[in-house]
């Protein structure tokens, strides 16, 4: 019985744990040196196996490579690696065991395989005898080394090492498993699959610079001769998985045609470009994969390529875009272990938060977030205040009005700013909407008379497609007693790349005391920047500078400033007398005081600038401004608001 073997499946063997089995090859192709640790043969656990058997003439993502007579090809299959003649039949399994072995590439001389392989533990290249069938672990690394491919001399392996710090290395290996670097990628912008073009003297390789549609791959070219690199082929659609023609006249590549992935082949002497098959199996730029965008492929001869697609192994003619399958069969037999599960029992009923957001004082009691809700924590226990299906945040009270201001947020709609009146401890009444464009809003803050409000918002992109860690350039808004919103300025809030809602957790807003400015911090190039700007947008300026820091707080008295950095906190004065002051902790810039040895986050000044607060777990901390500048640690009171 014949079957398609589809990607769900492949996820799940290869999440599976493999054990070694014996196929009609020699013992020693089955296995690495005994004295090495194997992941074939290793089973810790001794967990129970059973087999997964079945014969299919279909793969999935298959790499692919010619014998260099044009007499046999090899490609991989479910982590193994098997080979046939170049027509078609009956595929002979070459490597067995619970390792995933795949991207088979034959010497020059077609005396060898290289193949990558985990059965180490970690990818490394291996290298078959095909006469014996005997494994060698040529490059023997900790780090994962992937896709190797044959100098045209075969005296080395080209390949590319994966370290822990995500970016990848072009390395050269000799036979001996010594490694010289050609090359290294930036941090996710990986660069692999390298041929050798001894005529020339380059080494093309794929790069990919970012996704699509705004980068995409290129490939480059090597320069043997003085270890520059160049663009070579760059195109809208993106340009990977370079393949040498054996004349050493044409480069297939593969790139996108529109929507679709495509083959074409570039003319090394005229340098056009000719599409030759489109529709072909998705390749991986998106992904930005370490073992490449696309899957192997191979010259059969200087008009004729040989690819995956489709579940089949295809045979195409370059000039005329002929195609024909290569048929093939292969009887599928793993032993797979048994999935390990442990039972951890879910507890019911009432438990503990283990964190608590936003909090700050408010009156006699204590607010602050919880899974989506706001609490009120006073001396009779905690109290939900909203209680409802959406994610309420930043909660704000105005003595003014005794109303509440809060965020909230769903996948639905998005999110809003709201009120409620608040009365002994309650909200009561319907909650009011204050704002209507659909998006991510925070830091909220009130004038001194609670008559304005200012406030972050995203841009309007949600509504149309936009995913939220992309927004990391926010509008500060401010909302007049009528309910007139008008932008003052746009404000950089991000300080990680844009991985996650940095709104949430964006430097606090202050009002002057006459309502007529605003003091907010912006993120640029060289650091943090508390900045001062007219609430009509006019007269932005730059105050303070902190080269280190994450966050930046103005005291309500216009006095201090609070800032992090480096996970920790520290105050110093506000004098600002008409020149950027530059401060930072560590490098000793100006005066500063540690808060407290015990910091937290969500730090903020008291109402009267007396004092700081800030959330360490279920802990509320407030301290006195006195005892920060005195030194005095053990001085801050703690209220478990859990």
């Amino acid at each position: 019985m014949t079957y398609s073997i589809y990607a769900p499946f492949k996820a799940a063997l290869a999440a599976a744990t493999i054990l070694s089995w014996s196929m009609a090859v020699p013992s020693s192709a089955l296995a690495a040196d005994d004295k090495e640790w194997s992941i074939d043969t290793a089973n810790p656990e001794g967990t129970p196996t059973h087999t997964i058997a079945f014969e299919t003439s279909e793969g999935t993502w298959m790499s692919v490579d010619v014998a260099p007579n044009g007499e046999t090809l090899v490609f991989d299959l479910l982590g193994h690696i098997y080979e046939m003649p170049v027509s078609g039949g009956a595929a002979k399994q070459l490597t067995s065991g619970r390792s995933w072995n795949h991207m088979p590439r034959y010497s020059p001389d077609g005396s060898e395989i290289a193949f990558t392989s985990d059965r180490s533990g970690a990818d490394n290249i291996w290298i078959m005898d095909r006469a014996s069938g005997d494994l060698e672990n040529l490059t023997k690394s900790d780090d994962p080394v992937m896709r190797g491919n044959w100098s045209a001399d075969g005296r080395h392996i080209l390949a590319v090492r994966f370290p822990r710090e995500l970016t990848l290395h072009g390395e050269m290996y000799n036979r001996f498993g010594k490694k010289q670097e050609l090359l290294e990628s930036a941090v996710f912008r990986f660069a692999n699959q390298y041929v050798d073009d001894a005529k020339r003297g380059y080494i093309y390789y794929e790069h990919v610079n970012g996704r699509l549609p705004s980068d995409g791959a290129r490939i480059y070219r090597f320069n043997k001769t003085n270890g520059e690199t160049e663009i070579y082929i760059q195109k809208a659609g993106g340009a990977f998985n370079p393949e040498l023609s054996p004349n050493g006249e044409r480069l297939a590549f593969m790139g996108r045609e529109d929507l679709t992935t495509a083959l074409y082949v570039r003319d090394l002497n005229t340098g056009k470009d000719t599409l030759v098959l489109s529709n072909l199996d998705r390749d991986q730029m998106e992904n930005l994969s370490q073992y490449g965008s696309g899957a192997g492929m191979s010259w059969a001869s200087d008009t004729e390529l040989v690819l995956g697609n489709g579940g089949k192994l295809l045979r195409v003619n370059v000039d005329s875009g002929a195609v024909a399958d290569i048929p093939f069969t292969v009887q599928v037999s793993r032993e797979v272990n048994k999935t390990v599960r442990t039972v951890n029992p879910i507890k019911t009923g009432s438990t503990k938060t283990r964190i608590q957001r936003f909090a700050n004082p408010l009156g006699d009691g204590i607010i602050s977030e919880a899974l989506g809700d706001l609490y009120l924590h006073t001396d009779a226990g905690n109290q939900n205040l909203t209680d409802s299906d959406v994610l309420e945040a930043n909660p704000l009270y105005n003595p003014a009005d005794r109303k509440l201001y809060y965020t909230t947020w769903s996948d639905e709609g998005f999110g809003a700013i709201y009120r409620q009146s608040m009365r002994r401890g309650k909200l009561t009444g319907r909650p009011e909407k204050l704002t209507d464009l659909a998006t991510q809003y925070g830091a909220l803050s009130l004038s001194e008379d609670g008559k304005k409000l200012a406030f972050l918002r995203g841009p309007g992109s949600l509504a149309n497609g936009g995913r939220l860690e992309f927004q990391t350039t926010f509008e500060l808004m401010v909302m007049d007693a009528d309910g007139t919103i008008a932008k003052v300025t746009d404000v950089n809030a991000s300080w990680s790349g844009g991985n996650t809602p940095e709104i949430r957790r964006a430097s606090p807003i202050r009002f002057s005391d006459n309502g007529d400015y605003l003091y907010f911090s912006e993120f640029t190039e060289d650091g943090l920047k508390l900045k001062r700007i007219g609430i009509d947008g006019d007269g932005e300026q730059e105050l303070y500078h902190f080269p280190y820091s994450s966050r930046a707080m103005l005291s309500p008295d216009m006095k201090w400033i609070a800032f992090r950095e480096y996970q920790r906190t520290f105050v110093t004065p506000f004098d600002y007398v008409g020149k950027v002051q530059k401060i930072s902790a560590e490098n000793k810039m100006g005066f500063t005081k540690r808060v407290d040895t015990r910091e937290g986050v969500y730090m903020g000044w008291q109402a009267d600038s007396a004092g700081l607060y800030w959330t360490r777990g279920t802990d509320f901390y407030q301290k006195s401004l006195e005892d920060v500048l005195a030194d005095t640690e053990d001085s801050a009171q703690i209220t478990d608001i859990a």
